[in-house]
């Protein structure tokens, strides 16, 4: 891949739209949590309206843009978007008899438009390398206004992070809801950096890419939250085994001996003791999760298990596949089980012809589904900001960056043939 050639502050023309129609996606879900930052009124009507009102903007704007495009559309993806759509519908008002209100409508809506524009309709785009870069360029913009707003509010704890007794002292949440949602954003900034690092950038790019390493790395640190570090940490340790087709015996056993390393410093040095009590934290145990997942799994099964119908439930289960039975039962569970095989069949894919970027998304795909997904509540496809930057790097992204390498992939074997003929006519 030609990395100076995606060099993205260059003042040049992409040629890539469908990069800033995703990262569109990704603002105007953020939008209102920007502009609400000190009040709640983001969950009120107002608030409710103000982003349905965007969502609606934006979808307008893409649709006109795919009908200049003439863009092809797959009507099986457009089946299941359908079928998305009712599957919510039946969850929520006949088997859970809810109220229809804007919330809920707005919530079923635009994760239904969201599954038909980019599976459906748009289901034949393709993203380079370079709409890939453009992507995570502007994340990194995003990324240091977050923790910009994150220094002014809190950066007398950011500088006394070692000096803390109680890790619960540490509030960094810069304009989001918790630090765990913070920790979230910051996770992936920190995974497409790791990414953007590990390829030979130019001179230029390495230092701004370190520049938003250390940035979004020591915020993510001084966040404390488990779940986003263990989350970078699955994504670091997999990429740097498995990059390398050929070493990966070689990488894990460096990647051993750097972990025992570690461990012998911070004994040596006195380090384990902070890890253990302020990132670790043994004796908060799950803070209460598991028994969130076993009194809401009791009510799921006492339910109706094939469609659930309890997505207006005030308990947040810190679970995303506990939160998809209770919301949706085996029916819903059933839908994202095969996005999520489609995927990963598409990574495989990936992995194959461009080994780089499929274990890059594998390595994000894992670090998502197996690890954030178990202990925070980010529904694939929805509407949620959280949601919203999870499905773009680990399931949107990949299906796009799909489509390039099988189209790269047809134009080589179309000019290999037309080679044969020609040298057949000769």
């Amino acid at each position: 891949m030609n990395y100076l050639g995606a060099e993205l502050n260059n003042k040049k023309k992409t040629g890539e739209p469908l990069a800033n129609i995703l990262f569109a996606w990704l603002f105007v879900s953020l939008l209102p949590q920007m502009l609400f930052a000190t009040r709640r009124d983001d969950q009120s009507t107002i608030g409710i309206v103000f982003k349905a009102g965007l969502y609606l903007g934006f979808l307008l704007v893409v649709i006109v843009i795919l009908l200049k495009k003439r863009t092809r559309s797959k009507i099986g993806e457009v089946f299941l978007a359908v079928l998305f759509c009712l599957l919510q519908i039946v969850s929520d008002y006949l088997v859970g008899q809810q109220a229809i209100t804007i919330s809920s409508a707005v919530n079923i809506m635009t994760s239904f438009s969201y599954y038909l524009l980019f599976y459906g309709l748009m289901n034949y785009e393709t993203l380079s390398d370079k709409g890939f870069y453009r992507i995570a360029f502007l994340y990194d913009l995003f990324m240091m206004y977050a923790c910009g707003y994150n220094f002014v509010k809190y950066g007398n704890s950011m500088f006394n992070v070692f000096a803390i007794t109680n890790s619960y002292e540490m509030v960094m949440r810069s304009y989001f809801s918790s630090r765990n949602t913070f920790g979230l954003f910051l996770l992936f900034g920190v995974i497409i950096t790791v990414f953007r690092l590990a390829n030979s950038p130019t001179k230029k790019q390495k230092r701004w890419y370190w520049f938003v390493m250390i940035i979004t790395g020591y915020s993510l640190f001084c966040t404390f939250s488990r779940t986003s570090l263990l989350a970078a940490s699955v994504f670091i340790m997999l990429f740097f085994v498995l990059k390398e087709k050929h070493q990966i015996a070689r990488r894990f056993v460096i990647l051993i001996s750097l972990l025992l390393l570690t461990v012998l410093v911070l004994y040596l040095t006195g380090g384990y003791k902070f890890v253990l009590d302020m990132i670790i934290r043994p004796e908060t145990g799950s803070t209460g999760r598991v028994e969130r997942w076993d009194y809401l799994l009791g009510q799921y099964i006492e339910g109706n298990v094939l469609f659930g119908g309890h997505s207006d439930n005030q308990l947040l289960p810190h679970n995303t596949y506990v939160n998809i039975l209770i919301s949706g039962g085996i029916a819903m569970m059933i839908f994202f089980i095969a996005l999520y095989v489609k995927t990963l069949k598409k990574i495989s894919v990936i992995i194959k012809y461009d080994r780089n970027y499929g274990i890059f998304f594998l390595s994000t795909f894992i670090a998502y589904a197996f690890v954030a997904a178990m202990t925070e509540t980010i529904m694939p496809i929805a509407s949620a900001a959280n949601s919203v930057v999870c499905s773009l790097f680990a399931l949107v992204l990949p299906h796009f960056y799909y489509n390039h390498v099988v189209k790269q992939r047809e134009a080589l074997e179309n000019d290999s043939n037309d080679e044969v003929k020609e040298f057949g006519n000769i």
